[in-house]
């Protein structure tokens, strides 16, 4: 690689109500670890700059992203300055998965409510397993990467951040919807069971191969999303669990399936 390199990824659910069928997917050329390619274009900048575009179906069917990436210019190759802001490649990701999400087949039921995610990034000539810095957008929504090395090699690892990005923002906002230990457990149970059913499986830390893998553990250690997804797993499953055995949040006691045995205490 003789410059920079900049892009971005936009994540998001497929609009079905389970995983793409395998027979699908299994007509379509794979790409890396990150999942399954459904269509390649390219488009020029005014500047005369291309874009290469992809639309990607991932985890197993379940997600879909636009992931597009362009040669930075001159100012957005200083190491430690401002993350360029570029509305064309924002623009561009979000039209790839669009065409992700159109061009596979399903019910247009997704099983949860889930909004897209972005990842920003900047790949810097050079070398260094440990050259990686991650910042927040100002949308509270974005989350920046900049890093250095080859960029066949790391692409991988930027795609494969972004799915596991929208997988934690996802769970934890539907965590927070589903109002645990305010409203019978049986509506908590159904706002998270989906979660439960096809994203908790997802969550795949070491699916990658060297050099991304070093760069994607170098990132899980800096900002703890593999403890931060452990946790709010184990809130669900718990959640679940719980309503299995007919336990209340509501009165403290247990329901229908133990009525008559001692009342437990229930905190959250």
């Amino acid at each position: 690689m003789t410059g920079a390199v900049i892009g971005e990824i936009h994540t998001g659910l497929v609009q079905h109500s389970g995983p793409v069928p395998q027979r699908w997917l299994s007509g379509l050329p794979r790409s890396g670890a990150a999942g399954v390619v459904t269509q390649r274009f390219a488009e020029v900048f005014g500047g005369g700059s291309p874009a290469t575009v992809r639309s990607l179906i991932t985890a197993g069917g379940r997600l879909a992203q636009g992931s597009v990436l362009r040669p930075a210019g001159a100012r957005e190759q200083t190491p430690g300055g401002p993350f360029p802001t570029d509305v064309e490649l924002a623009r561009l990701a979000a039209r790839a998965l669009d065409l992700a999400q159109a061009r596979s087949p399903g019910d247009r039921r997704p099983p949860t409510r889930a909004a897209r995610s972005r990842v920003r990034w900047v790949l810097l000539p050079g070398a260094g397993d440990d050259v990686l810095t991650c910042g927040g957008g100002a949308d509270g929504g974005t989350i920046t990467l900049v890093t250095a090395g080859e960029q066949a090699e790391l692409i991988p690892f930027f795609e494969y951040a972004a799915l596991h990005h929208w997988l934690l923002t996802t769970v934890r906002a539907a965590w927070d919807r589903a109002d645990a230990g305010l409203v019978d457990r049986r509506r908590v149970v159904a706002r998270l069971a989906p979660l439960a059913d096809q994203l908790l499986c997802r969550w795949e830390p070491g699916g990658l191969a060297e050099p991304a893998l070093a760069r994607w553990r170098h990132l899980d250690r800096m900002a703890g999303l593999t403890v931060q997804w452990t946790a709010c797993a184990a809130l669900i499953r718990d959640q679940i669990a719980l309503a299995a055995l007919g336990w209340s949040p509501i009165d403290g006691a247990l329901g229908e399936a133990s009525r008559g045995r001692p009342a437990g205490s229930w905190r959250a």
